[in-house]
């Protein structure tokens, strides 16, 4: 029984460690995590937002000067060949502004009406005309407001994200103006600061498909399955880019992500971040949610990076998982060493138990501080002490009494020092304060050469001793008669 106590004992323990050191890295995973999420939200947000100064640094010298804005509210009122006429003006006078947006990398640049229908499509100026309010709500929302809006909308030549602002012209509206961002652009501003990451844009499926699906399908090729669910597809323009993250696959990665961690933190519409393992590399996904004009989602921002930071919190998790199960391992051979000892010395002490009771003889064991390391039932019965009492106490102070001086040392204690042995008879008092005559027989316990105790033998010969007495008085008695007769 003890000895299962015993291994009871390190296994709690090994349990209770673990559990912490468990909780320790799951504290420092979320944190790191929780980390990764803002640094990577900031990263998409800078990278938009310089999106959207540009563009409105741009419009405002180019599109919003006064004969620009005059010019485009005279061409949009037109009608027949003047119309066309301006709109040709329009595309001329405008062309080398749309040549530096193209420079950086922006080829959706495109005038609407004030009703909302498309009316000079820089990127492609034969196709105009089409109603787009049905299909693009932002354009009813700069024609309300009034307001310059940069947001994500799904359009149904293009799908990205979108600069819009008004056009006035003598405080009138009188059309609207936009330039759109790809996903990739903005993927390229996020590499130039994290070239370690690959980025993919996952869409809602729903929204898609009612305006853009078959179109993007039939002359993109850019939306395909995506291997975060049904509900997804995925937007790549440019498929080959971070095909691979150290050594695997982005398939690879997509995959490992299929857990139920995923599909409630999608759910939830907030940015956050897993950590996951594949072939002993560790790696980080934040998503990242996109909102439309209606704050709805849209879409996710999905970043994948290698990470070292994971890799270690495991590494040291499981390096003091390793170092407690070996210091647990150590301790539960102590525990067993020593219930082994206690079991050697409880037989032991129970053999010394019956042997005492047997020859009916106090015994007593002092170790070399004088503290009582055992007493036996015999002892306590001829002293009147109880056997805490003993145990609690110097015995040699508590019960032997003596006229020894320095001069003449206890033979008992002597035995101690000297190691010699002692027999002889001595006075013990009783805990009724009763001198008892004792014969005593001391003899000291070695190991490795070494005095470890003393242990005393001693026996009640107080009956004797008052027998020889009156033996002697009766001798004497029977002398003083003889003499006077």
């Amino acid at each position: 029984m003890r000895r299962t106590v015993y291994l009871l004992i390190p296994v709690m323990l090994f349990v209770l460690t673990m559990l912490h050191l468990q909780e320790v890295r799951i504290t420092n995973e979320r944190q790191y995590l929780n980390y990764e999420t803002r640094l990577q939200s900031l990263a998409m947000s800078t990278s938009l937002q310089r999106y959207r100064v540009a563009l409105h640094m741009f419009f405002n010298e180019t599109i919003q000067r006064p004969e620009i804005a005059s010019l485009i509210a005279s061409a949009v009122s037109a009608e027949g060949m003047e119309r066309q006429r301006l709109r040709a003006l329009l595309h001329e006078q405008l062309g080398p502004a749309y040549a530096r947006l193209q420079q950086l990398g922006i080829e959706q640049l495109q005038i609407h009406t004030e009703d909302g229908h498309s009316f000079l499509r820089f990127h492609e100026p034969d196709r105009y005309g089409d109603y787009l309010l049905p299909y693009r709500p932002s354009l009813g929302v700069v024609r309300r407001q009034g307001e310059p809006l940069f947001l994500f909308e799904v359009g149904r030549l293009f799908i990205g994200f979108r600069h819009v602002e008004p056009v006035t012209d003598n405080g009138r509206l009188v059309a609207s103006v936009e330039a759109g961002v790809s996903f990739d652009q903005v993927r390229e501003l996020l590499i130039e600061n994290d070239p370690g990451t690959v980025y993919r844009f996952l869409l809602r499926r729903d929204p898609v498909e009612a305006v853009v699906l078959d179109f993007y399908r039939q002359q993109r090729s850019q939306l395909s399955p995506s291997a975060f669910g049904a509900n997804y597809l995925m937007l790549d323009q440019m498929p080959t880019q971070g095909a691979e993250l150290a050594g695997v696959g982005f398939t690879a990665l997509a995959q490992q992500l299929q857990q139920p961690a995923l599909e409630g933190s999608l759910a939830k519409e907030l940015p956050f971040t897993l950590g996951f393992a594949i072939d002993a590399q560790y790696f980080t996904s934040t998503f990242i949610p996109v909102h439309d004009v209606d704050g709805a989602l849209a879409a996710w921002v999905v970043a994948f990076s290698p990470s070292s930071l994971l890799k270690s919190i495991y590494d040291d998790y499981y390096s003091d998982l390793s170092i407690g199960a070996v210091m647990l391992l150590v301790v539960t051979t102590l525990l067993l060493i020593l219930a082994s000892k206690h079991n050697a010395l409880s037989r032991q002490t129970q053999r010394m138990d019956a042997i005492s009771a047997a020859v009916g003889e106090g015994i007593f064991v002092l170790d070399p501080q004088r503290r009582a390391a055992y007493v036996n039932q015999s002892a306590c019965e001829l002293t009147g002490y109880s056997e805490a009492q003993l145990m609690a106490s110097d015995i040699h102070d508590l019960i032997h009494a003596h006229p020894h001086t320095a001069a003449d040392p206890c033979p008992i204690l002597s035995t101690m020092a000297t190691g010699e042995p002692h027999t002889g008879d001595e006075q013990f008092l009783r805990a009724d304060g009763e001198v008892m005559d004792v014969a005593v027989t001391s003899r000291a316990m070695r190991q490795k050469g070494q005095i470890t105790g003393v242990v005393t033998v001693f026996r009640d010969i107080t009956e004797r001793k008052r027998l020889e007495q009156r033996l002697a008085h009766m001798a004497t008695i029977d002398e003083l008669t003889g003499l006077m007769n």
